[in-house]
């Protein structure tokens, strides 16, 4: 069965090799080929925009053989997936569950994984005050001497807080105010 979906694959059949994938894993579970045909299946599912049913599969993967290699980067994908059709309550669940697990906390893709679920908590919340005190302590531990380099988690870090500091230049330009004067002038006003 293997065999046969990688021939699918050499095709260009991807929907048809996910299939044979998918069918290998759950027709022999214990073969040690199972667990990165469920993940294979899912990446082709990816790759041919059947983002519901990616994300599913790489969930199953996860919840099947939770200790494979590949396991925690089928719930990283997952999110990514979720995110990017919307779902964002599966997003956020999916990047706090990868980045909770024990082998991600301190590594880079963990340290992506919490500044993406704090990135879309703001995004549904901009006043969410629990997000808010992760994203600054996230930012902390990110600037503290001997942490890796995590440019990921660094660039949405970043671009939290640019977008936040944007936002209030422009709160601050729609009042029209451009000098001292002004700004006594419309405090008097008021």
């Amino acid at each position: 069965m293997a065999s046969m979906g990688q021939t699918y694959e050499a095709i260009a059949q991807f929907q048809e090799a996910s299939d044979m994938y998918r069918k290998l894993a759950n027709t022999y579970p214990n073969d040690k080929r199972a667990p990165i045909s469920l993940y294979n299946a899912a990446v082709l599912l990816q790759g041919i925009k059947v983002k519901d049913a990616a994300s599913s599969v790489f969930t199953e993967m996860y919840k099947k053989y939770p200790h494979h290699e590949l396991a925690s980067d089928a719930i990283l994908e997952a999110a990514k997936i979720r995110e990017s059709s919307g779902d964002l309550r599966g997003a956020i669940a999916d990047y706090n569950f990868f980045a909770g697990l024990a082998e991600n906390k301190q590594k880079s893709d963990g340290l992506y994984a919490q500044a993406k679920s704090i990135e879309l908590r703001l995004a549904q919340d901009g006043k969410n005050e629990t997000a808010r005190k992760e994203l600054w302590k996230l930012s902390s531990v990110l600037r503290a001497k001997g942490s890796g380099p995590a440019p990921a988690a660094r660039y949405t870090i970043a671009k939290i807080i640019f977008n936040d500091q944007e936002s209030q230049v422009r709160s601050f330009n729609q009042i029209g105010l451009t000098s001292a004067k002004d700004i006594e002038h419309q405090a008097a006003a008021k």
